[in-house]
C-alpha cells in the first residue's frame, strides 16, 4: 500500500487540503496519515485522540466543500486519511512505513532537519507545496486549475550538495577503516614473517592520519 504523510502543525486546515490534493494527484497513495508529533519540536498539536480524530474530520470535510470546484479534490476526499500520533520527536521516525513525507505546514527550521534526516539516512523523498499563481483578493487557488509545483526537496540544488557532502563522508570513513583493517593484519602476520615489521609503523602513522581526518570531519560536521 502506497502511504503518504502530513505533518501537523498549525491549525490552518487549508494548508493541509492543498498539499493533500497535489499528493494525491502525484502519487496516487492510497492512505494518507496525518502525524501528531509530541515536544518541543511541533508545540501545541492536539495530543488527545478526540481531538486528533475531529481535525481529520474537518479535513474531509473542507475536501468535499473543495471538491466541488476542482476534481483534484474529489479524488483526494476518496483516499483513507487517518491521525497517527508520534509520542516524541525524533525526526528518524516520521519516515518508517511511508513512501512520501509532506512539510508544507511545518516551519523552515523543522523542514530543513527532515531534509537532512532523509538525505543523511536515504529514506523518504520529502515534498512541500509551492503556489506559482499569485493570490488575488477574494480568490481562491485550486489545485489543477491554478499553476503549482509540488517541490521534491531532497533534489533540489542544495540538497544535492548536502547529499554528496554525506556520500563523501561515509566513503571517507569506509577508506580508512578498510585501511585500518589491512595494516592490522600485516601487524598480526609480522609476528611470523619479519619482512612485514614496517606494518606496525605503519599502523601508528595511519592511526594518527585517521584521528585527525576523523577530527576534521567532525568539525565540518558541525
Amino acid at each position: 500500500m502506497r502511504t503518504g504523510r502530513i505533518i501537523y502543525y498549525s491549525d490552518n486546515i487549508d494548508g493541509y487540503t492543498h498539499a493533500i490534493a497535489a499528493m494525491v494527484r502525484q502519487f496516487k497513495p492510497e492512505r494518507i496519515e496525518v502525524i501528531f508529533l509530541s515536544g518541543p519540536m511541533i508545540g501545541s498539536a492536539p495530543h488527545r485522540g478526540r481531538e486528533q480524530s475531529e481535525f481529520v474530520e474537518r479535513l474531509h470535510k473542507r475536501l468535499a466543500d473543495l471538491g466541488r470546484f476542482a476534481q483534484a479534490y474529489r479524488e483526494a476526499e476518496t483516499v483513507e486519511i487517518v491521525p497517527k500520533p508520534l509520542l516524541h520527536d525524533r525526526v528518524s521516525d516520521l519516515f518508517d512505513g511511508t513512501d512520501i513525507l509532506d512539510v508544507t505546514p511545518v516551519p523552515k527550521k523543522l523542514s530543513v532537519a527532515i531534509v537532512a534526516e532523509s538525505l543523511k539516512n536515504r529514506t523518504s523523498r520529502v515534498f512541500t507545496l509551492d503556489w506559482l499563481a499569485r493570490r488575488e483578493m477574494n480568490k481562491e487557488l485550486f489545485i489543477g486549475q491554478d499553476a503549482y509545483d509540488y517541490v521534491d526537496l531532497t533534489r533540489i540544488e542544495q540538497a544535492a550538495t548536502l547529499r554528496r557532502s554525506f556520500s563523501a563522508r561515509a566513503n571517507l570513513l569506509l577508506a580508512m577503516m578498510f585501511v585500518i583493517l589491512l595494516v592490522g593484519i600485516a601487524s598480526v602476520l609480522a609476528r611470523w614473517f619479519p619482512e612485514l615489521s614496517l606494518a606496525n609503523e605503519l599502523l601508528v602513522a595511519i592511526s594518527v592520519a585517521v584521528g585527525f581526518a576523523g577530527l576534521v570531519v567532525a568539525v565540518r560536521g558541525t
